[in-house]
């Protein structure tokens, strides 16, 4: 399980998990909106980036980007799950 949480609602269209301070929302690919990396990446601000992409890895995702130290000075990368969606992780350095 990816989050390493249930979501605490779901339906055939939307799910959402409660992880501590933030609330991610989820929903399938349709005619609107596309999986994939074609728009915006939310980034999921980590402790030890290493840790969090063996994770992800772990979970049947693939590293897309990075890590690399962006132009803010900070570690980000972005991988890609088994869906096509794209996950983006930051790290202060």
């Amino acid at each position: 399980m990816l989050l390493e949480k249930e979501p605490d609602f779901q339906s055939e269209n939307y799910y959402s998990f409660n992880l501590g301070f933030c609330k991610i929302g989820l929903h399938p690919s349709d005619s609107k909106s596309s999986s994939g990396v074609a728009g915006q990446v939310s980034y999921w601000k980590v402790s030890n980036m290493q840790s969090a992409i063996s994770h992800f890895i772990d979970h049947g995702c693939r590293l897309f980007r990075g890590p690399i130290i962006g132009v803010d000075g900070v570690k980000i990368c972005q991988l890609i799950d088994p869906f096509g969606n794209a996950w983006g992780l930051i790290e202060s350095v």
